[in-house]
């Protein structure tokens, strides 16, 4: 992909917008050329497109055909300010670009949306809430009646705005966030589930209390009867048949699912644990059995990480399934390990990304 210009945001949402336009150009260039055959409002001509420029207030692509290499800006209907308004932006664009040429073949992205727009909105209250480790608070919900996904059942948890609680109430829709002014749009981020009593209808969270804003900042001060939504669940965890030794790497905020992934395996089964957090004293309960070899990998100490105590294990790869979930270079930096060095298929290794550390994003 050739490199977009991304300005106008932070380095850390300049970062995680890089990431989604990657992700958009790598695996859904069809639904680019359709958007960019629409914008051109001309008899499709476009073979490949290319991101060249994005700021709050446009897009902007090369569009590339037989005849030629055409630069085509696309102002947005709002401005923009992170990953959610572009995402909202570009499924505008796909609307608008279905409408203008209804008989197209239905494009990759297209049907990844049709998939996620079958995914339901729950809306929960907070029950409890505790404080399991120096910064890591568990948030129990109750009122969630949904399908069990186990592994790494993640959810987009959405809670109100300081000073706009009412902006969710039964009936809420993650479609609905769009309508909602920015000052009022309730603030949300991926977590994973430590565990479900869905028979109760009850989810605990372990939220990491990494920032005093955004939804961490909620979870510092959630009050019982706080109302919350849950987009989901959906799960990405899938060792293949066979594994018969885990690998996981996680730090605070993948613990979750590595403390749920633990206790569902038999009490045989072989598990690497590495578990990265700031220091000695900071560790959240995590049960441990004879067949788990944890391992605390602490950030504090100098030249610690991840990806250094993945390289150093003696492991045979052999019927090893990885799953990781951390920061996003460190994560990046195991999955090249796991596939380069010790040759590990695609469907062995499941890693990702979770977060990015601000200086990270801007190197």
């Amino acid at each position: 992909m050739t490199m977009v210009a991304i300005t106008g945001f932070t380095d850390s949402t300049t970062a995680e917008m890089r990431d989604f336009l990657e992700d958009v150009v790598s695996n859904h260039s069809d639904t680019l050329i359709l958007i960019a055959n629409a914008a051109t409002r001309s008899r499709p001509w476009v073979i490949e497109v290319e991101l060249h420029n994005l700021d709050p207030e446009r897009l902007v692509f090369n569009l590339i055909g037989a005849h030629g290499t055409l630069h085509h800006e696309v102002p947005f209907s709002k401005r923009i300010s992170g990953t959610t308004d572009l995402q909202i932006q570009l499924f505008k664009l796909i609307d608008h670009a279905r409408k203008a040429n209804p008989e197209a073949p239905v494009t990759s992205l297209e049907a990844k949306i049709q998939e996620r727009a079958a995914i339901p909105t729950h809306v929960a209250t907070v029950a409890a809430t505790c404080l399991i480790a120096k910064t890591t608070v568990q948030v129990t919900l109750t009122g969630l009646h949904a399908p069990v996904c186990g592994g790494d059942e993640f959810w987009y948890l959405m809670v109100p705005q300081p000073g706009a609680p009412d902006e969710i109430r039964h009936g809420f829709a993650i479609s609905q966030l769009e309508t909602i002014p920015d000052n009022r749009r309730p603030m949300a981020a991926y977590y994973t589930t430590r565990r479900r009593r869905p028979e109760d209808g009850e989810i605990d969270l372990w939220i990491h209390l990494h920032h005093d804003t955004g939804v961490a900042g909620w979870a510092a001060t959630a009050q019982i009867g706080d109302t919350v939504a849950l987009w989901g669940p959906r799960a990405t965890y899938d060792p293949p048949e066979g594994t018969s030794h885990h690998l996981l790497v996680v730090d605070e905020t993948g613990m979750p699912a590595a403390a749920a992934i633990t206790e569902a395996l038999s009490p045989d089964h072989p598990v690497t644990l590495i578990a990265e957090i700031e220091a000695p004293g900071y560790e959240p309960p995590l049960k441990a059995g004879s067949n788990v070899d944890l391992r605390w990998v602490y950030r504090s100490q100098r030249g610690a990480s991840l990806s250094k105590t993945v390289a150093a294990l003696e492991l045979n790869s052999e019927s090893l399934y990885a799953f990781g979930a951390a920061n996003s270079q460190e994560i990046s930096a195991v999955r090249k390990h796991l596939r380069r060095d010790r040759a590990m298929s695609a469907s062995a290794v499941s890693m990702t990304g979770y977060w990015r550390r601000e200086r990270e994003a801007s190197s």
